[in-house]
């Protein structure tokens, strides 16, 4: 008996000096480069200042549907609820003119988590501007149309530029996403007047970077998960981690407050910073080059229950918690320079083809009259693909396959043209002229 008591003092003993070593933290995470810069700007040359006024005075729709399915042209005839919602928001339109004339949209930093209340409202704009495009085309008003599709696509240039978070970035990613529909609506339609297309190719060419918005979103989520890891320090107690894991820890291995084996608030920060430059190093590259290897190795455990007896438990579940799935947002991104960079090649293909008649038999030759360069494909890094019979340009996707230019959906391999959509190849289509030539 003396023995047994003997040793389960020792292993007491070794697992107290064991939990003791284990609960040391790493010292504190330097993440300077990390810090979001934002430049100053004078409040009457900052995009934000208009955007907020016209957030403001925006008349809201009651059915927001309506206004989305005829914009995004599931609808061809303008209900009068989209029709009372455009004509009421003319001064909201006028603010925004304001707003897209600015160079830059600086967005101030909002408590902790770096976050901004309009940006909701801000897709509803969106949505409202687009809505306007295709009320003005279905009225013959090609030149209204135009005007009001730079609007929305500078707009949605702005909020991804002057990122200042990834939901913002996002943001401006979907207004600029419909932008670009509808500017692929203005140039297919055989009725559009040189000036327009030539005013379409001007603003697009002009559109972009998406990396500088990417990046200061990924830095602004490593803030937001720093604020969270120091909120959390300051009361952080038993009854948090039961809710966070589902499971009970039994109340007698800790006293009411978590002590530093569970918790490791600079090794987590750590993990946070080295998972942040990991994707902005990915961010510049083309999608076949992304590696996102091992960004989940610091919280990779399924068993909840090892949670509780392995170092900073409550640190690894943050992690899992927090970390946003990173490939997705910069499939995103290279979905976005695709759409762009398709969009002004259709412009330009509409372009040469008002001024000789005919379409060309290679992108090469619109250079440079036409464009500076040929897009390349974000995807592969090669350049834009054309199909002068299908009339069609196209990027690869991200199976990373060229399928010819196919529309077919990935997963269910059917046939079908698809304005969104997981197909094989991102494709853009010229259209047909009224006497059905493309």
């Amino acid at each position: 008996m003396k023995k047994f008591v003997i040793f389960m003092m020792g292993v007491i003993a070794v697992g107290v000096i064991f939990i003791s070593f284990a609960g040391h933290d790493i010292p504190e995470v330097d993440g300077l480069d990390l810090v979001v810069e934002r430049p100053d700007v004078a409040d009457e040359d900052n995009a934000y200042t208009y955007f907020c006024e016209a957030t403001n005075c925006m008349i809201r729709p009651g059915d927001i549907s309506a206004v989305r399915e005829y914009s995004y042209g599931m609808s061809t005839v303008a209900c009068e609820q989209v029709v009372n919602v455009i004509v009421s928001n003319s001064q909201m339109f006028a603010v925004m003119r304001r707003g897209v004339a600015c160079d830059v949209c600086v967005v101030p930093e909002v408590d902790g988590a770096g976050l901004i209340p309009y940006l909701h409202d801000w897709l509803t704009i969106g949505k409202i501007m687009g809505a306007d495009v295709s009320y003005q085309l279905e009225l013959g008003n090609s030149a209204a149309a135009t005007a009001r599709c730079v609007d929305e696509l500078r707009f949605g240039n702005l909020v991804q530029q002057g990122s200042g978070s990834l939901i913002q970035y996002l943001v401006g990613v979907a207004v600029l996403d419909m932008g670009l529909g509808q500017a692929m609506v203005i140039a297919r339609d055989g009725e559009t007047s040189l000036d327009d297309l030539n005013r379409l190719a001007e603003v697009v060419a002009e559109l972009g970077p998406f990396n500088c918005g990417l990046v200061n979103g990924a830095k602004v989520e490593y803030r937001m998960a720093v604020y969270y890891i120091d909120k959390l320090c300051k009361d952080l107690r038993v009854g948090d981690v039961d809710g966070m894991i589902g499971y009970e820890i039994p109340k007698f291995l800790f006293s009411r407050h978590i002590p530093g084996y569970v918790f490791k608030p600079n090794e987590t920060k750590a993990a946070f910073a080295d998972l942040c430059r990991k994707n902005i190093a990915n961010i510049p590259r083309i999608y076949a080059d992304v590696d996102l290897s091992g960004v989940e190795d610091f919280g990779n455990e399924r068993n909840r229950f090892l949670y509780i007896v392995k170092p900073n438990a409550v640190g690894k579940l943050m992690y899992n918690m927090i970390v946003a799935n990173f490939r997705s947002v910069i499939e995103k991104k290279c979905r976005l320079e695709s759409k762009v960079a398709g969009v002004r090649l259709v412009v330009a293909l509409r372009i040469y083809e008002k001024k000789n008649g005919c379409l060309p038999d290679s992108l090469s030759v619109l250079v440079p009259d036409y464009i500076d360069k040929i897009p390349r494909d974000p995807y592969d890094g090669k350049p834009f693909r054309y199909d002068k019979a299908g009339g069609i340009v196209y990027a690869v996707g991200g199976d990373l396959k060229d399928s010819g230019g196919s529309t077919n959906l990935i997963r269910s391999g059917k046939s079908r043209r698809c304005r969104f959509g997981n197909t094989e190849d991102i494709v853009f289509e010229m259209g047909k002229n009224e006497d059905g030539s493309l």
